[in-house]
């Protein structure tokens, strides 16, 4: 198997858990729809299709890669980036990526959430993995496209990482001004504790 196509299945394996198995199981538990980033015409609105758009994107751009050669060729490659060592590592950091994703899901439980909610009440998770990061399922995200670009060091892959950066701080920012608004000092205690990646 190429290295593109062992890419792909690792991320088409990374969505689903990251979103779709996770997000379908709270839904049954709890009668909540987990996943809330809205379509809305403000500042998180646009975020939020931007990150959508992104995470397409980056699926869109592999499954050219698989399924059609002179995409790859057209891509600009950084060819001084691609050797063994820097390829061991790209997987290493997205093995890591995929189990911080599921530990971070794990301890999260019914607290579950794709973006912020404004509508049901989620308890503040500080156990577990949260005691070393505040945003851990953000950074297994940014692991994995890091990881991804230094599997397809190309132009298209780094403007991805790039873009993929910007939507996730902005996200982030997002979500904490809201646990701030709904925790208080409860949040703020947390995050003087906590630093917002690790």
């Amino acid at each position: 198997m190429s290295k593109e196509k062992a890419l792909l299945a690792y991320f088409l394996v990374y969505f689903f858990i990251a979103f779709a198995w996770k997000s379908w199981r709270t839904y049954l538990k709890t009668g909540v729809n987990p996943i809330v980033l809205p379509n809305t015409d403000d500042a998180y609105g646009f975020v939020a299709t931007g990150f959508k758009l992104i995470l397409m994107a980056i699926l869109l751009y592999l499954c050219a890669l698989v399924f059609f050669d002179f995409v790859e060729s057209g891509s600009g490659t950084f060819q001084w980036l691609e050797f063994v060592g820097i390829e061991i590592f790209a997987w290493l950091l997205m093995t890591v990526g995929l189990l911080t994703t599921i530990k971070s899901q794990h301890d999260l439980s019914d607290s579950w959430r794709i973006g912020i909610d404004n509508h049901s009440k989620t308890n503040l998770i500080t156990t577990g993995i949260y005691k070393f990061s505040r945003n851990p399922i953000f950074l297994s995200m940014r692991l994995s496209v890091f990881g991804a670009f230094l599997l397809v060091p190309n132009g298209v892959m780094l403007l991805l990482l790039g873009l993929s950066e910007v939507f996730i701080q902005v996200q982030v920012r997002l979500e904490e001004t809201h646990l701030k608004q709904v925790h208080g000092k409860y949040y703020a205690i947390y995050a003087s504790k906590v630093r917002r990646w690790i």
